[in-house]
């Protein structure tokens, strides 16, 4: 049922966002910069995570991620089409799953700071038309020994 959401989260005390999460996100709201979610993940939970730890989803911040189906009562019945995952996440996935009036209103912007913590997470900017300066921060949360020399390779910090 989509209201377990709220309850996964409530249960999850130990969820906890990156240091200065909170004034990054402040930052960028009042500055007006866009934010960007895009996840492999389930959108409508992410969503809810951003609220819980933060009040609100910030003005700036668009989520694109798997979205859930449900029928009247509110039971999960699947995922719309089409579904992100970490070999299609690029402008394509965006460009289907975006609201058209965010993606115009940042289709101007040419520069990003792509953020990831997955080898793949790289190719979310493949396909971009006309791309500025991208830079690409890695998170390397696991196996730091065996994988630090291809996130050197992939990503520029």
């Amino acid at each position: 049922h989509i209201s377990l959401f709220d309850v996964m989260i409530d249960k999850s005390s130990n969820l906890q966002f990156r240091d200065l999460v909170h004034e990054f996100l402040m930052l960028l709201d009042k500055y007006e910069v866009p934010l960007l979610v895009f996840s492999a993940g389930i959108g409508d939970l992410i969503e809810k995570v951003i609220v819980h730890k933060e009040g609100r989803i910030y003005k700036n911040i668009h989520v694109v991620g798997n979205r859930v189906e449900t029928d009247t009562s509110g039971i999960v019945t699947g995922f719309k089409d089409p579904l992100i995952h970490v070999f299609n996440m690029n402008e394509m996935a965006l460009q289907h799953n975006s609201s058209s009036l965010w993606f115009e209103s940042v289709s101007h912007r040419k520069n990003m700071i792509l953020l990831g913590d997955s080898p793949g997470d790289v190719g979310m900017a493949v396909g971009l038309s006309n791309p500025g300066v991208i830079i690409k921060i890695g998170f390397l949360n696991e196996k730091v020994d065996q994988l630090l020399s291809k996130y050197k390779q992939l990503f520029d910090v």
